[in-house]
């Protein structure tokens, strides 16, 4: 009995090499692949760091860039202590619903940490999911400061817009020559206003609450019209120095 199943697996063995031989090397290939590496388990232990970056939508473009730094320090520092650092990605779309629903399955793989998001409106929308899955998380460009002022687990790589605006309050009065500063914005323009409002309260603390750092405030529309009246009213004002917060487009114009 023994030696007829003996036989039979040395027959076994030699047709299996005569196929081999007949197929070639790319079906011994795919043989290994089937039958030989899929028992050698990969034995060693994992850590997995969640991306929470919007790979489309508008924000895509900031997105795939953060991927592809956290995907260069994930090649140079991949192994930590023995443990192999693994990256699970998912797409927030640029979208507040699609954030939610994307911080949840990345919730479900159970991460060691979360990195992301690119958009201040995509990381507040899972900033509340990762407080009460305990997960630290931190994001490298938003700058909201309700996304880590109301969260214990989420910490940022930036500034925030209202710091922005305190150093370049720093910057216009430590200037030589500058006693007197006018801030000019966007009418309507919420997106800025951290930032406004981080430069008037610094500028006026460093010079003292009674003097008249800030000597005109304005709001304009992109008109030549409204462009040329701000300017005259600031020289008016003897102002000195101009903040002026209208985006890049608009500057040229300005």
């Amino acid at each position: 009995m023994k030696i007829g199943k003996h036989y039979r697996s040395i027959i076994c063995l030699m047709m299996i090499a005569v196929m081999l031989s007949l197929c070639g090397c790319t079906t011994f290939e795919s043989f290994r692949r089937a039958y030989i590496d899929e028992a050698v388990e990969d034995t060693t232990p994992v850590i997995v760091i969640g991306v929470l970056e919007p790979q489309t939508g508008s924000n895509s473009d900031k997105g795939r860039d953060e991927i592809k730094g956290i995907e260069l320090a994930n090649s140079i520092y991949n192994n930590v202590d023995g443990y192999k650092i693994v990256l699970s990605k998912v797409d927030t779309q640029s979208k507040v619903t699609a954030a939610r629903t994307a911080v949840q399955s990345l919730i479900e793989m159970k991460p060691a940490a979360i990195i992301g998001s690119a958009g201040d409106a995509t990381s507040l929308a899972a900033s509340d999911y990762i407080e009460e899955a305990c997960i630290p998380a931190i994001t490298p460009s938003a700058t909201n400061p309700l996304i880590t002022q109301t969260n214990d687990y989420y910490f940022r790589a930036c500034i925030t817009e209202s710091q922005m605006g305190e150093g370049l309050a720093e910057y216009a009065y430590r200037h030589p020559g500058v006693d007197r500063v006018g801030i000019i914005s966007l009418k309507n323009d919420s997106s800025t206003a951290a930032v406004l409002d981080g430069f008037d309260r610094r500028i006026k603390k460093l010079a003292g609450k009674r003097s008249n750092a800030v000597g005109a405030t304005l709001q304009i529309s992109l008109t030549d019209e409204e462009m040329d009246e701000a300017l005259d009213r600031i020289r008016a004002k003897n102002c000195n120095e101009c903040f002026v917060s209208l985006g890049t487009q608009a500057m040229d114009t300005f």
